[in-house]
């Protein structure tokens, strides 16, 4: 996560924070982990694909039609506006 974005507010982030924490732990304290920049950028690229797929019914064969779904998604992401 970039610096000063696990202190940003806002529903997206939060959401991403809790999300992540509930599903990973450290190994040798099992205290949850928060999210850093690498695994906001995963949750971004798998929002962004999740999206495409729902606009092509997931039919990937037809390789123009997903890249314009894929070049069409936007959201409110965790880091903000994707």
């Amino acid at each position: 996560m970039s610096p000063g974005a696990r202190e940003l507010g806002d529903a997206e982030n939060q959401a991403v924070v809790s999300e992540f924490k509930k599903a990973y732990t450290d190994d040798a304290t099992g205290q949850p982990l928060a999210p850093d920049g690498y695994a906001v950028q995963m949750w971004d690229a798998m929002h962004v694909l999740e999206d495409a797929l729902k606009a092509t019914k997931g039919d990937v064969k037809g390789t123009d039609a997903f890249i314009a779904a894929l070049e069409a998604v936007s959201f409110r992401g965790p880091g903000g506006p994707f």
